[in-house]
Order: C-alpha cells, then structure tokens, then sequence
C-alpha cells in the first residue's frame, strides 16, 4: 500500500512561512489565524455512524469502529499541549454538512459535491477565511471531509476508515488530527512523523500523536501566557556556493531525547529560526 496524501483545501493562494513548521498564509502574506481559539466548537454529522456505507454500497466506516470517539481523541490531542491557548468545548452532533456560513462539521458523507471537494485525498479540510483588510486571515469555517470513495491506486479495491487499526483501513482518529491542524493553521511539514506529515499509510497512527514539531506550531500561533519562557531558538542561514538557499527545509534532531523539528528557509535571503521546546 502506498502512502496517501492527506491535504488542506484552501481558498487563496499560499505563501510558504520561514518559521519552524509551516504556518498557512493569505495571498498577501497574512497567517492564518482563529479568534476561537479558548472555545474552538467542533460537530460531527449526525449521519455518521460505524457500519455507514458509501453511494455504492461499500462500508465506509468499518462495523467495530467508534467514530466519535475517534474525532474526541483529535481534539483532546491538540487540546493537550499546555504551552498554547487552545482548548475544545466537548465535540456533539448535528445535521449540519459542509456549508461555508455554518460551524466547524467533520463530514463522512457521500455526494457528488463532496466527491469533487477531496478529489483523490483521504480529506481535506475546507477553509473559509477573510483573504484581505482588516482581520486578513481569520478563518470564518473549517470544515473537515473525509473522502468516501477511497481506493488502492494498484489493485482498484475500496479502502474503509476504522479506530481498531484493521489493516486495509484508515485510520479516523489519524486522519481527523492532521486535519484539526489544518483548521488551526498549520500547513504540511516535512518532519516524519509529525501529525502534520502530509502522507499517510494504511493501518498507521502515527498522525494521531503531537509531536515537538506540531506543538511548536500551535505554541507560536496561540502562545499560553509565559510559554515563551519554554521555549529556546536556533537560527542560521543556509548557503550553497556563498548563495542563500531559499525554500530549503531545516531539521534539528535531539536523537537522546527523540525529538525532530523543522524550519522553512526565508523566500528571501535563507535564513531561518527554529523555536525549540
């Protein structure tokens, strides 16, 4: 099985952060950024259920699998990193979709609507934002659209979503907690074995556990009061041949303690900073 890629759909263009990680950007360079973030509510459709099948009849969420407690799980992972101002009100249910006027609604259905939303991903999440002027890059409504069609690129068979780590299965509560980075403005790193780590195998969990590099993210955009303080920096430049080396991916590596985080070189001059817990 190869790895999938699990993306972000965005509606402005982005420009890639030179910050550890990778934030999310409008067009004109803002972040991306949530005024919910003390009380971020998150709902799942209330058509969603284990033993759901897809418009052709395939299971689409396996018979033993607790998808509420799954998508739970992703929202107390992020909840959990104590240097940044985030916390989730308990997730509940509604007939809400995937309007871009409503709430924040994790999605499992199957239309043609949707179909064309995720395209070949396992899901995307869909982000609304102010794209310019005051407030440029507060996010208005991030939906998260699980893919109902998914299928092996070799062999063509139809993949379901589980919580038991089925092989042959995605797994919801992976899924659900790369996607929750999305919504709080986080965009792919390059860092195996981050949450925000865009691929994704089947039977893996891997994504569903914030790592260094993940918490950094959230630490920088929602900062708790005196997490600095938790904080130290590397920051240098990155040359080839006495030249900047823009768009270059950093890592610093603590193998005793196990810990990997990324950088971004600056679009500009290559120079980059990586904020180390």
């Amino acid at each position: 099985m190869m790895p999938r890629a699990i993306l972000a759909l965005l509606l402005a263009a982005l420009i890639p952060s030179a910050e550890a990680y990778v934030r999310v950007r409008t067009s004109g360079g803002d972040f991306l950024f949530r005024t919910d973030n003390q009380n971020i509510i998150f709902l799942m459709n209330d058509q969603t259920t284990a033993g759901m099948t897809n418009a052709d009849a395939e299971v689409l969420i396996t018979a033993d699998s607790d998808p509420f407690a799954a998508l739970q799980g992703s929202l107390k992972s992020w909840d959990a990193v104590s240097s940044a101002d985030v916390a989730f009100a308990p997730l509940s249910t509604t007939p809400l979709v995937h309007d871009p006027a409503d709430n924040h609604v994790f999605v499992f259905l199957d239309t043609p609507d949707i179909r064309t939303i995720v395209g070949g991903a396992i899901a995307v999440t869909r982000m609304f934002f102010i794209g310019d002027g005051q407030n440029s890059g507060q996010f208005t409504d991030t939906d998260i659209i699980f893919n109902p069609n998914n299928t092996d690129s070799k062999t063509g068979d139809f993949i379901p979503y589980s919580t038991t780590l089925e092989p042959g299965t995605y797994d919801i509560q992976s899924i659900a907690t790369h996607e929750v980075g999305h919504a709080l403005g986080s965009d792919h790193t390059v860092v195996a074995g981050a949450s925000m780590f865009p691929t994704l195998r089947t039977g893996a969990h891997f994504s569903s556990f914030i790592s260094a590099d993940d918490a950094c993210f959230l630490t920088s955009a929602y900062p708790a009061q005196g997490s600095v303080n938790d904080f130290g920096a590397l920051s240098g430049t990155v040359t080839v041949d006495g030249q900047p080396a823009t768009g270059v991916f950093v890592t610093a590596i603590d193998s005793a303690a196990g810990v990997t985080v990324g950088a971004l070189t600056d679009l500009s001059d290559g120079t980059y900073r990586i904020p180390l817990p």
